[in-house]
């Protein structure tokens, strides 16, 4: 085993929560445009017990594509804060009347930002990452994902298993331990 101690991480965006894991949106289309995306993701943040939102706080939320109107159709969209951290949001259609789509948001990790923060706390604990690969997890208590790391000086890599601890709005705490 290379690398042999736990950690655990607090995770971006910590102020922030996600006040309701639904939205529905009117659409004069056969797609929810982007902007609009943002807007309803936007609107369900909220800060500090709802003394502010996430305008206020310097979360930008941004959705690269729209979403279709058809159940089951899904679209990743992101928020950033202003230390660059990333939380993302999957939305995916549950329900279309007519020009009334609902949608529930549901948090994830994409392996980047996870890669980025197991990275960082294994600098902490003093080794030297040559690199590190994580697969996407999903921002729910006792979700899995794993992580291949190669530390200065090993000859092999080593397999991560990452769960997800607790969520606290858009805040993940979680535990890592080598398995190989």
């Amino acid at each position: 085993m290379l690398v042999t101690r736990r950690a655990v991480s607090a995770l971006i965006l910590s102020l922030l929560v996600l006040s309701g894991c639904s939205a529905s949106v009117s659409v004069g289309a056969r797609a929810v445009s982007p902007e609009r995306l943002e807007e309803a993701i936007a609107g369900k943040i909220t800060v500090d017990g709802g003394a502010g939102d996430a305008e206020s706080a310097g979360i930008e939320v941004s959705c690269d594509d729209e979403l279709p109107a058809e159940v089951d159709a899904s679209v990743d969209c992101f928020g950033t804060d202003a230390e660059g951290g990333r939380t993302g949001f999957r939305t995916v259609v549950t329900d279309v009347d007519g020009q009334d789509v609902d949608f529930d948001v549901d948090l994830f990790l994409d392996g980047d930002t996870l890669a980025e923060q197991v990275g960082a706390q294994l600098t902490q604990q003093g080794y030297a990452v040559e690199s590190l690969e994580c697969e996407e997890v999903a921002g729910e208590v006792d979700a899995t994902s794993t992580c291949t790391v190669q530390v200065e000086g090993a000859a092999e890599t080593d397999e991560l298993a990452i769960t997800i601890k607790e969520v606290d709005g858009l805040r993940f705490r979680f535990a890592y331990r080598s398995v190989t």
